[in-house]
């Protein structure tokens, strides 16, 4: 099949290409730099393009990615499906994860703006009246690219070869981890094959800081602390079941995956 991959340069992006490259499929890379035409024949579309960690520090890059960007790319371009890569980051606070949720937004608070920018996304996705649009929720993504990153993981990891781990929340804060390769897998089949408008792409299950601290201190031997006062970020299970059951996903549990990946990115 033909495949298009906007943000093909981000850590998403590139593991995309990869995966379908190496499957035989045809893949065309995109930038936001990229001059789109109506002539051209895009496929399958899987919209990477986004501002992750920083987007505090990058207001007006999270709206072009999220928003400008992807309303310019959908009216400039022939798709056979588009699947717009949005965030379980949405159901921060919420009790429950499931794709059916109401959301609360706060104009005002910095850290609201990229739920705002990911939630205007996808409404305008899902109200375009253009077909075969999906949205895929996806948790927190780990991978061998997270060296590179200015993520969690990677950062604690940094800290820990320097001897010393700061955490700025509890040891009781859990959250959901999915491996990149769980990830690009199903991402491969949402837009062509999904019969929903919206998937979670997460593990459903929480790992906890604690239980990865734990392993990097076992690794590596460097003492950490926990700045006060710091919060206990608490988020909900992450609903699976549409992707369970419409593609008999099976994510790798963290037990399968934690001590590996944490030995890879401390000794790399």
């Amino acid at each position: 099949m033909l495949y298009t991959v906007f943000g093909s340069n981000g850590t998403i992006g590139k593991s995309t290409v990869s995966y379908l490259k190496k499957r035989g499929h045809d893949v065309i890379t995109v930038s936001r730099t990229s001059k789109l035409s109506h002539h051209d024949s895009f496929g399958h579309v899987i919209y990477c393009c986004g501002v992750t960690g920083d987007f505090m520090t990058r207001p007006f890059d999270t709206i072009d990615s999220h928003i400008s960007f992807l309303s310019h790319t959908l009216q400039s371009i022939n798709f056979q499906s588009f699947l717009y890569l949005s965030s379980t980051r949405l159901y921060s606070g919420l009790t429950s994860g499931c794709e059916d949720n109401s959301f609360t937004i706060n104009p005002e608070a910095l850290d609201h703006l990229y739920n705002i920018s990911k939630l205007a996304g996808e409404a305008l996705c899902l109200n375009s009246n253009l077909p075969g649009i999906k949205v895929a929720r996806l948790s927190n993504v780990v991978g061998a690219s997270d060296i590179h990153s200015n993520n969690f993981f990677s950062n604690i990891c940094k800290q820990a070869l320097k001897g010393n781990i700061e955490l700025f929340s509890t040891l009781e804060t859990k959250r959901d981890y999915i491996c990149i390769e769980d990830v690009v897998g199903l991402l491969s089949q949402l837009g062509p094959k999904g019969k929903k408008k919206i998937y979670n792409v997460a593990s459903g299950t929480h790992l906890s800081t604690r239980a990865i601290i734990k392993e990097i201190v076992k690794t590596t031997d460097c003492s950490f602390k926990v700045s006060n006062p710091v919060p206990t970020i608490r988020t909900p299970l992450i609903d699976i079941k549409k992707v369970t059951e419409e593609f008999n996903f099976q994510p790798k549990l963290p037990k399968e995956w934690l001590h590996p990946f944490i030995t890879y990115l401390c000794k790399s």
